[in-house]
């Protein structure tokens, strides 16, 4: 390839998903790649331009709900906006970016938009899948789906009760995802249904950037012969790691005005 590959991700537009999403975005253009975020109109209007990656584009777009969540508004029609809103106007950069003669190369998401690597599919671009949380906790909503709902639900009930799944060191109830616990808000079911459809039935070897590193996790990174993780982690700011002020705003811990912020 003679030009800078072109690489669009799409995030869901929570702080939590944001943040690493936009650091690895910085590691992507550190190498030569020409990154643009795809998110909420909203949140881009919120976040801290100080702190933006130089090199760094943003293609937002309208979910219906562009001055923030109003107080009547439900966390599931957020997201049902946001996914139903957000495949049209996906689809709408990626046809303009190559109408202009600018291509986009490949796609990455988050796992919490399933629909993502279907538009870019139809539009004949690969994606990547970008976890980020960590590979045991990927490695345990597998197992969930895949034969161990029984035993991991017995264990809730006994939490005292080692778990053990194959491949990964012994395990208890506080190592489980929060998803996976009867305490989980029902209103982010739709998640759960998002992880089943990933883990449920892998055909081929899922490929997954995750938010790791070799030497932290490797059991676990290995535990699983049809996932094959590429570790890109941390996506935290290198300064916690080289010991430099963590509160300094160049960081960009917090993307948002928080004198603005209505949610």
């Amino acid at each position: 390839m003679t030009r800078h590959p072109r690489i669009l991700i799409i995030t869901y537009s929570s702080q939590g998903n944001l943040n690493p999403s936009i650091r690895f975005a910085n590691r992507l253009i550190k190498l030569g790649a020409s990154v643009t975020v795809c998110t909420s109109l909203s949140v881009v209007r919120r976040m801290n331009k100080e702190t933006i990656p130089h090199g760094l584009t943003f293609a937002p777009f309208s979910d219906g709900h562009d001055d923030g969540q109003e107080p009547t508004t439900t966390l599931t029609q957020l997201i049902s906006d946001f996914d139903t809103n957000g495949a049209s106007a996906m689809a709408e950069i990626i046809s303009s970016a190559a109408a202009a003669g600018q291509p986009f190369d490949h796609l990455v998401c988050n796992n919490i938009i399933p629909w993502a690597p279907r538009v870019a599919n139809a539009h004949g671009i690969k994606s990547s899948l970008l976890w980020i949380m960590s590979a045991t906790i990927s490695d345990i909503f597998y197992y969930y789906f895949n034969g161990y709902q029984g035993l991991i639900s017995d264990r809730i009930n006994n939490p005292t009760v080692p778990i053990d799944l194959p491949g990964l060191p012994p395990l208890t109830t506080a190592d489980l995802p929060t998803f996976l616990l009867p305490s989980h808000p029902k209103e982010l079911n739709f998640f759960i249904g998002n992880l089943k459809g990933l883990y449920g039935d892998i055909k081929t070897p899922l490929r997954i950037l995750v938010n790791t590193f070799n030497e932290l996790e490797v059991e676990s990174i290995r535990a699983i012969e049809k996932i094959e993780y590429y570790p890109i982690g941390p996506l935290i700011p290198s300064e916690f790691m080289e010991g430099k002020d963590s509160q300094s705003n160049s960081l960009g811990s917090d993307f948002f005005d928080m004198l603005n912020m209505n949610v």
